[in-house]
């Protein structure tokens, strides 16, 4: 089930000229003009690993072919 096109623009449109979200990007919030919020989780000790092992599995990946 989709939503209209009328009925989706209703909800973010006030982002649009709203003072409170200067200094933010429009990625930072959903579909429902609800904020997205910075996961705790992701450390940069994180996106080191996570980034070393993807490179590590394209080039094992890599290396069959």
């Amino acid at each position: 089930m989709t939503m209209k096109p009328e009925k989706y623009a209703d909800r973010p449109t006030p982002l649009l000229v709203s003072p409170d979200i200067e200094g933010r990007s429009g990625g930072m919030f959903n579909n429902k003009a609800e904020a997205i919020l910075p996961s705790s989780k992701m450390t940069a000790d994180y996106v080191s690993t996570f980034l070393g092992n993807s490179r590590a599995l394209l080039t094992d990946v890599e290396q069959r072919d």
